[in-house]
């Protein structure tokens, strides 16, 4: 059997271990976590396209930064990275995301066009959807259904970094 899918893992140690320090990935992690407790308005969005470059996705990156810091006090980087099957090897993909805190639906939405986004994340109290840039939502998760995927990683060692 051909091993197609890489675990994040696998993904982090075939020479990427510089991506961030386990320190910085759980300062990160719990600063997210306190501010959606909180309940206030949030969004994830990222700049990244798959049919460019790693300059101009970093580029891109860097504009949508500067144009975050314009509507709202601040954001929180983070990567989160996948693989997929192509043939007999895993291609993998790092992106490079924002959590920002009190940002508006209407302003991420914006965002997310102006970067060519097929979606952005937004969430609060009520719970998180991901929306299309026409401002439809594709998938919605409660408080409870989003506690039971922290669970979900928290008891599977290594699933999340």
């Amino acid at each position: 059997m051909v091993k197609y899918m890489l675990s994040y893992d696998d993904f982090i140690s075939e020479g990427n271990e510089a991506v961030t320090s386990t320190a910085d990935i759980l300062e990160s992690a719990n600063r997210i976590r306190k501010l959606m407790e909180n309940g206030d308005d949030f969004g994830i969005i990222g700049a990244y396209n798959p049919l460019d470059d790693e300059e101009t996705n970093a580029k891109a990156q860097v504009r949508l930064e500067e144009g975050v810091m314009k509507l709202t006090d601040g954001y929180i980087p983070f990567t989160a990275g996948y693989s997929y099957p192509d043939k007999k090897r895993a291609t993998k993909i790092e992106l490079k995301l924002l959590f920002v805190p009190e940002i508006e639906l209407k302003d991420l939405l914006k965002l997310g066009r102006e970067y060519s986004q097929e979606t952005v994340i937004f969430g609060n109290r009520q719970g998180v959807d991901s929306y299309r840039m026409d401002g439809k939502k594709e998938i919605s998760l409660t408080m409870p259904d989003i506690m039971f995927a922290f669970c979900t990683v928290m008891f599977n060692p290594g699933s999340f970094k």
